[in-house]
Formats: C-alpha cells, sequence, structure tokens
C-alpha cells in the first residue's frame, strides 16, 4: 500500500486552492525523470543514430563524388633593390604578411582564373562550365515547362558561360599562405587526380607570367611617360633661354656695378633737394617773423633774427634812428626774399633730375629681376630635363631585365583525395542522427504533460495518491469483475485492495459512508475504479452501494443486469426503503443505477430529494460509492461533493495534461466537509517499472500471478 505524502484528511475544500498553488509552482523539469523518459524511449534515439551513420554512409560510398588536391608551392624572393635605384618606379612586391595576402587573392582574381580557363579549355569541361550539366531542380523546371509546351533550352551568351566557368572555377581553387614564412600554396580541387595536378601547375606559371607582365607593361608605361615628359622639358628649356636672351638685348641692361652707381648719384641729388626744400622753409618763415617785428617798430627782436652789423651799427647808435632802420631791415627782408627765390629756382631744377634719375633705376632693377627669374627658370628647366632624361635612359635599360618576384618552390606532382572522408561523414551522420532523436524526444517530453508517478501527481495536486490501478487486460467491460474473481492475486485485485485499505483508514475510526468518484475528462476508468471498489469493500461484510449519478451516460449498463425500475429517479421519488428499488448483484453490493430524463441532471442532483436519498442511504449501508461524471464537462460532481464524506479524484497515468487535472480540482475548491484524494488508473506495469515509478518499479511485480 502506497502511504500518502500528505494527508488527505488535513484540509477540506477550502484549502485545496493553497495545495494546488504549491503543486503549481513546484512544476520545474526533474533531471531523473528526464533521463528516465530519454532512457524509457533509447529505442527511438538508436534509431535515428542509426539511420544518420547509415545516411552519412551511403552519402560518402555512393553519392559523393571524390575530390582531389593538388597544390603547387610558391615561393616569394626577398626584394633587392632594382638596377639605378629604380625601387620607386617599377613595380616590385613586398614580403609583408599583408603584401602575401594580397598575393593569394591575386591568383584567385577574374584575370588570372579567366585565362587559366581559355589556355586550359574548361569551357568544354562540364566540372567547370555549369552551362553543360543541368541540377536536378532544372530539370523540374524545364519538365514542367515542357507539360506546357514551353521550350526547355535556356539560351545563354558566349560572355555568360565564361563568366559561369570562371565562377565555378574560382570555387575550386585553394590558396594558403604558410606562417612565419615566404611560402604559400596554390591548389586545385577537381574529380581527377591528374587534372588538379594539371591545373595547378598552370595556374602557378599564368601566376609569374602575370607578375612579369604587370612589371613589363609598368616599365613600359613609365617609358613611354618619360619619353614625353623629357621632350615637353626640352622645349620648355629652350623657350626660357630664347626668353631670357631676348629680354637682355632690348631693355639695353646695364651691370649690377652700373646700377649701384645710378643708385649713389640719387641719393645724392635726393639729399641736395631735401636740403633745399628745408633752405626754402627756414626762409618763408623768418621772412614772416621779419615783418611781423618790422611792422610792430621791434627792431630789437628783428636784431636777434638778422645777423647783420651794419643793422647793429644803426640800433646802437644814439640817438636811434627809427628811419634808418627801417630802411635797413627793409634791405635786409628783400635780401631773405631774393635767397628763398634763388632756393625754389634750384629746387624746380633738381627735381625733375632726381624722378628722371629714380625712374631709370626703377626700370634697370625690374629688368635685371626679371632676367635673374629667367636664368633660374633656365637652371631649373635644365636639372629637371637632365635628371628625367637619366631616368629615361635607366629604365630603358631595365626594361628587358623583368623577372618576377616569385618562383615555383615545388611544382604539383600528386593529388591525394580529400573528399569525402567517409569516417567523418559517417560520424556527422551519427552525430546528426542523435541530435535529431534527442530534439525529438524532448519535443515529446515537452509536449507530454500526463503525470506518471506518485511523486509528480502529489506534486501537481497537492493531494495524496490513495491507490494505483493498473491496466486490466480484458476486452469486454463485463469481464472486469468475472477477471478480477478469477485471480484474486492479480496486479488489479491487489492495487483495488490497496485503495480500499487506504480509503478505509483515512478517517481512523470512522470509515467514510460516501464515497464520491470523480475525475477531470472520461475515459480515466473512474466507474472502473468504483465497481471493483464497491466489490472489495463487500468482500469484507460491509453493505455497500454503488449509485450511479451520471444520468447522462448510462454506463453501468454495459457491466451488469438491472431491472429497469430499479434506478435512481424512482429511489428518489419512492421514499421508501432502498431494498425495495435497487438491484442486488452476485457480487455481494447493491447496485442503483442512473435513468436518463427530461429534467436536467444538475437540477436533480441540487434537489432535496436527492439529499434525502443519500441521507437514507447512509442508514441502510455502510458505504455509499457515488459514480459522477468528469468535472469539467457537467457540473454534476461539483453539487453531489458536499454531500459525501471522500472524494476521490481519478487520474488516467500518462495522459492527463496536468493543467486539466488541476483546472478540475479547482471546481472543487469551495466543498467543505470533504476528505480528497487522488487515484492514479490506466497504469502501465511494465512502463511504470522502466519509469521506476510506483510499487511495480521496485520488484511488486514479482507477487503478482497475472
Amino acid at each position: 500500500m502506497n502511504t500518502p505524502n500528505t494527508s488527505p484528511t488535513s484540509g477540506n475544500g477550502a484549502h485545496l486552492t493553497n495545495r494546488l498553488s504549491y503543486g503549481k509552482g513546484e512544476q520545474d523539469i526533474d533531471l531523473m525523470v528526464l533521463l528516465t523518459f530519454l532512457w524509457v524511449r533509447k529505442w527511438i534515439l538508436l534509431l535515428t543514430m542509426g539511420v544518420g551513420l547509415l545516411c552519412g554512409a551511403y552519402y560518402a560510398l555512393r553519392v559523393a563524388e571524390p575530390q582531389f588536391l593538388s597544390t603547387t608551392r610558391i615561393a616569394f624572393e626577398e626584394r633587392t633593390p632594382q638596377l639605378l635605384n629604380l625601387d620607386s618606379m617599377l613595380p616590385g612586391a613586398s614580403t609583408e604578411s599583408q603584401a602575401i595576402n594580397t598575393e593569394l587573392e591575386v591568383v584567385r582574381s577574374i584575370p588570372l582564373v579567366t585565362k587559366l580557363v581559355l589556355q586550359e579549355g574548361l569551357l568544354d569541361d562540364p566540372e567547370f562550365n555549369p552551362t553543360l550539366t543541368k541540377s536536378g531542380l532544372s530539370k523540374v523546371i524545364g519538365g514542367v515547362k515542357g507539360l506546357f509546351g514551353m521550350s526547355n533550352d535556356e539560351q545563354y551568351t558566349d560572355q555568360q558561360i565564361l563568366n559561369a566557368t570562371v565562377r565555378q572555377t574560382t570555387t575550386k581553387i585553394r590558396t594558403s599562405a604558410q606562417r612565419d614564412t615566404f611560402l604559400f600554396n596554390i591548389g586545385v580541387v577537381t574529380t581527377s587526380s591528374e587534372k588538379s595536378i594539371r591545373l595547378a601547375n598552370a595556374l602557378a606559371q599564368i601566376y609569374l607570367d602575370n607578375q612579369v607582365t604587370v612589371k613589363f607593361e609598368a616599365t613600359e608605361y613609365a617609358v613611354n611617360w618619360l619619353s614625353q615628359r623629357v621632350a615637353e622639358l626640352e622645349q620648355e628649356l629652350k623657350t626660357s633661354e630664347e626668353t631670357a636672351k631676348k629680354l637682355r638685348e632690348n631693355s639695353n641692361l646695364v651691370s649690377q656695378e652700373a646700377l649701384d652707381q645710378l643708385s649713389i648719384r640719387a641719393s645724392g641729388l635726393r639729399d641736395r633737394v631735401e636740403q633745399t626744400t628745408l633752405e626754402i622753409e627756414r626762409g618763408e618763415t623768418n621772412l614772416s617773423v621779419l615783418q611781423t617785428l618790422l611792422d610792430a617798430g621791434d627792431f630789437d627782436g628783428f636784431a636777434e633774427i638778422v645777423e647783420s652789423a651794419a643793422f647793429n651799427r644803426l640800433l646802437q647808435a644814439q640817438p636811434r634812428n627809427e628811419s634808418a632802420l627801417r630802411a635797413e631791415a627793409t634791405t635786409q627782408i628783400a635780401q631773405l626774399r631774393s635767397s628763398v627765390r634763388s632756393a625754389q629756382a634750384r629746387l624746380l631744377s633738381l627735381q625733375p633730375a632726381l624722378d628722371e634719375l629714380q625712374a631709370q633705376i626703377d626700370e634697370q632693377t625690374a629688368a635685371l629681376i626679371r632676367l635673374n627669374t629667367l636664368l633660374r627658370d633656365v637652371e631649373a628647366n635644365r636639372a629637371l630635363y637632365e635628371t628625367f632624361l637619366t631616368r629615361l635612359k635607366e629604365i630603358s635599360i631595365q626594361l628587358g631585365l623583368q623577372r618576377p618576384d616569385s618562383r615555383i618552390l615545388s611544382e604539383a606532382t600528386s593529388a591525394p583525395m580529400i573528399a569525402p572522408r567517409t569516417v567523418m561523414v559517417s560520424a556527422f551522420g551519427l552525430v546528426f542522427g542523435a541530435v535529431v532523436g534527442l530534439g525529438l524526444l524532448m519535443l515529446q517530453f515537452l509536449r507530454h504533460s500526463g503525470l506518471q508517478s506518485v511523486t509528480a501527481t502529489e506534486r501537481a495536486t497537492g493531494l495524496a495518491v490513495l491507490g494505483q490501478l493498473p491496466l486490466v487486460p480484458i476486452k469486454r467491460r463485463q469481464d472486469l469483475l468475472p477477471y478480477l474473481i478469477k485471480n484474486p492475486t492479480s496486479a488489479m485485485a491487489e492495487a483495488v485492495r490497496n485503495l480500499r485499505t487506504s480509503l478505509l483508514m483515512m478517517q481512523p475510526g470512522k470509515p467514510p459512508a460516501v464515497v464520491l468518484l470523480s475525475s477531470t475528462v472520461p475515459g480515466e476508468s473512474k466507474t472502473t475504479t468504483a465497481i471493483t471498489l464497491a466489490k472489495n469493500v463487500s468482500d469484507l461484510g460491509r453493505r455497500v452501494l454503488l449509485m450511479e449519478a451520471d444520468n447522462r451516460r448510462l454506463t453501468l449498463a454495459e457491466y451488469f443486469e438491472s431491472d429497469a425500475s430499479s434506478n435512481l429517479l424512482n429511489a428518489m421519488r419512492d421514499g421508501g426503503a432502498l431494498s425495495d428499488v435497487v438491484t442486488q448483484t452476485e457480487y455481494g453490493f447493491d447496485l442503483l443505477m442512473g435513468a436518463q430524463s427530461s429534467v436536467n441532471a444538475a437540477d436533480i442532483f441540487s434537489s432535496s430529494a436527492f439529499s434525502e436519498l443519500i441521507e437514507r442511504a447512509r442508514e441502510e449501508y455502510d458505504m455509499v460509492i457515488i459514480d459522477a461524471p468528469p468535472v469539467l464537462a457537467v457540473p454534476d460532481a461539483r453539487i453531489i461533493a458536499p454531500l459525501a464524506d471522500v472524494l476521490l479524484y481519478c487520474i488516467a497515468w500518462n495522459a492527463t495534461p496536468e493543467n486539466q487535472i488541476q483546472a478540475g480540482l479547482r471546481e472543487f475548491a469551495f466543498t467543505d466537509n470533504t476528505a480528497f484524494g487522488t487515484v492514479l488508473t490506466k497504469v502501465d506495469r511494465k512502463a511504470a517499472a522502466q519509469y521506476g515509478y510506483g510499487g511495480y518499479g521496485y520488484g511488486a511485480g514479482a507477487y503478482y500471478d497475472t
């Protein structure tokens, strides 16, 4: 007998919600459950692995076309200084890793691959020219076109065929650099070893020839450019020399020394002009002051300015003769005015001479500067001309001395098969099959929501599991009780006894009088459980009444033969002793079958007549077992539950989804004064033993006859 983890009497329906909430929060994936689930279905995993292994081996041995790789090794040579220091003029390869990686891309470039295709006639090879073969999809499309009368022949231009062949050939070229060396490999993968060797060596030679060609073209371009530039510089040099010569002839240029003499003369004239100008300014100032003093009769002040002995004698004579002083002063003013006029005349003659001389100096200076500039241009053009002429001669010498920057270190001589790798492909098929199998099993595990163990059931429902009823090996329902009688030590018989014992011990000293059986959905062996339980309790010598409360589906009629008048509705209307209405079976318990009615079943069970019927049954029988409909289907079980002492909730093993079970139990969440327990039905003994669940997993089957 299973010992429940949670006492079914520890809480009534009012506490069922809390227990369900607790159970719901515990729904995590149990690793052991998962591993057991996978172990039970290991044949699926082994099957997918075997199929994957066979598919991989078949593909490698029968379907896949062999692939051969032949490799030519190329050595980069250190770039040495070119003859006459032409590094900047001639192309050369660097041995840096970036340059080597670039050369690897050059090998696979379109121009080189195009040369390989044309040189080796790959346009006629179906392996390289995809237009010569049709894929399976192309054939299907062509067939569909043929059904509609459309042409299946696709027309390609020569350029399209060449482009397609070049692309296909590029996918078969393998290049790789050897680390920390100046070596790299050129390989070609084909379906023939001889073809791989031939194409690898041909591509390597095309690559080396291309290096020489590129250098020759670059050098030839440099020669042409330098020749043109030298001619241009020569013409520019001649032009600048002629310009300088004409300038010297037409401008009457003097020497730098003569220009310096002119500058000295101009400086002397400039000084004389400045002195004369100063003399004029001073004289005009004195004339103005003397005239003012004379008009004021200030002869003493006049004498301080004019240094004249005659005027000073007249000024010192006694008595002073003012007329003579005024006459002498007038004479002095006239002399000073004459001196100013003379200076002004000199200035008028000096200034034009200075201007003319300065203009001559400026003209000669500008001409000399221009001449010097032209001479410098001539020298620069001559130097540039000579430099380019020298470079032209150097490059012309190098034109015939070009060689590649690489050389073939070892030609391709063999082409080992690189694909398919039978072991690897088979292993991949095995692993892929395992992944597919595990994926299918995990999907099945995640989608599977049935309960498979007592622990899982109690965790999901929060209720104790009172029994586990296995599948019964019968074909007809009426063979159920005869089977139990014929096989009293069968697994089913022992399981019902365990359920009976758990039920009677739910409330020690007070066995339940009214037991209600319900389930989540139809098909969970609820009626089978009710019948077998009634038989086992009656075997203890107790009076038992099996009542069918499912008026919509009269299932007990398939198990027993009964009088049509012996039904639930007649018992409710009669009001007398139940012994006059019930059917006494040959198995030791009485039977009160349901009956169809125009009145809704929920209204029947809600009536006082049904409550009185239950009370009468309590008085006449030791135990009343009520077979009620599934709770998620109709509300009948919820209505009857308050009248029962115990509710046994039947759950189909490994079938009913957990969320539906919890939804059904919540329908009874507010049913008071009723103890709850669950029963796992339809338990597969072999599967349960494999899972390691319940009593069937611990060798208990040795005690069962069948």
